[in-house]
């Protein structure tokens, strides 16, 4: 019952097939070197035998040995292990192992590997990258038999602790346009990072072999989980930039509005006062016509008009009778002068009026000031006869000749 669900577990969940023979390809810019070096070789895989890299090994002929373990037959496997001879194979390959295993298995598994490889040989570990915390939280713990994540610096530093001159970390599964990017969001920080890892240590060599691995022990492969989240605090930083740009408009709008609103209130508050004012114009007027309007339609307004009329009158003829009299004196005055003889019997006559002789004596002396520059008198007064200059002469002839017959 027990194996027949592990392999119905493996079939649903275990990666198969071309990918992940085209994932296994990585390795070969490492091993080929070193076959190349020893003129052929032996590669040891330990663990489930894997076509995949089988068909590998086969295609780039290259000769594959298998160590079958489990937690079954580990008892056996490590025997097997022990008995091959030191400095026997090129590389020994170790898939999906170490995470099944206890700690002390594993550097058991690290020594006996350091021992049967060749100088300047290969060991690689591949294993569940806890770096992905999808992986790490979730997806690791899908398959029961697994004990616990290995970080990707702790597989590295044992195989330094077991003698190995060199090691590279390779992430093999991450989405390829993520390295381009200049952001990351909160779900490829949390999954972006590759979901295996290999660890690939080089044994101690002579300086020949050693370089002919330089390059690909010099180049980067994926990214870690540093990397994302340096990636996605870049972009905080930038999206913290534009917010606190976007919230220095918000403050200046806000500073506007509240400038605007002190304005509208001020504008509110002066036409308020305004049609306060207007209003109270407004109710003056009104009660003016009121009261003008009662004035006028009163019996005193009505019982008193004709008299009001008759003042009028009176008041425009006592205007008119002035002008006429001050007219005639001033042409007596002009006549006066003009007639000697006539002034003296005229002084006798007037020595019965001193009032009007010293009148007639101030326009006589003063006749210059009685006419306008074109030399006429004009006498205007509404709707009253004006008599002629000859004719009030005449007149006044006429009585002093009467006056002087008395």
């Amino acid at each position: 019952m027990k194996n027949d669900f592990y392999e119905a577990f493996t079939k649903k969940f275990k990666e198969t097939g071309e990918s992940l023979k085209e994932k296994q390809e990585i390795y070969l810019h490492f091993i080929t070197p070193v076959s190349d070096y020893y003129s052929g070789g032996i590669v040891l895989n330990i663990g489930s035998n894997q076509k995949e890299w089988l068909e590998l090994m086969k295609k780039n002929n290259m000769q594959l040995q298998h160590v079958p373990f489990s937690l079954a037959t580990q008892t056996e496997g490590m025997a097997q292990l022990q008995a091959m001879e030191s400095e026997s194979v090129i590389a020994v390959t170790i898939f999906h192992l170490v995470e099944y295993i206890d700690f002390d298995l594993l550097h058991a598994l690290v020594h006996e590997a350091e021992r049967i490889l060749k100088p300047g040989g290969l060991l690689i570990l591949e294993t569940p990258n806890p770096e992905n915390i999808r992986v790490a939280s979730e997806q690791f713990y899908l398959d029961p038999a697994r004990t616990k994540p290995i970080p990707p610096k702790l597989l590295s530093f044992v195989t330094e602790y077991h003698g190995f001159e060199r090691n590279k970390i390779i992430r093999l599964q991450e989405n390829a346009m993520l390295a381009a990017q200049k952001y990351t969001d909160i779900a490829q920080v949390l999954g972006g990072v590759s979901s295996d890892y290999a660890i690939i240590a080089q044994k101690k060599s002579d300086a020949v072999l050693h370089k002919l691995l330089d390059i690909p022990f010099s180049k980067q492969y994926g990214l870690s989980l540093s990397d994302l989240i340096e990636k996605f605090e870049r972009r905080m930083l930038r999206f913290e930039e534009l917010t606190g740009k976007a919230m220095q408009k918000v403050q200046k709008a806000e500073e506007f509005a509240w400038k605007a609103e002190i304005q509208t209130a001020e504008a509110a508050e002066h036409l308020y006062k305004t049609e306060e004012s207007a209003k109270i114009a407004s109710e003056s007027a009104e009660n003016a016509w009121k009261h003008y309007q009662a004035l006028v339609h009163s019996p005193s307004w009505k019982i008193t008009k004709p008299l009001r009329m008759l003042i009028h009158i009176i008041r425009s003829m006592l205007s008119f009778f002035k002008r006429t009299v001050k007219f005639v004196l001033r042409t007596l005055g002009r006549t006066i002068h003009k007639y000697p003889k006539l002034k003296t019997k005229l002084m006798r006559i007037l020595d019965h009026f001193p009032k009007l002789k010293q009148k007639l004596i101030y326009f006589s002396t003063n006749t210059n000031s009685l006419y306008p520059n074109d030399g006429k008198i004009k006498i205007s007064a509404p709707n009253a006869f004006v008599p002629e200059e000859e004719e009030v002469v005449s007149d006044l002839k006429r009585a002093i000749e009467k006056e002087g017959k008395i």
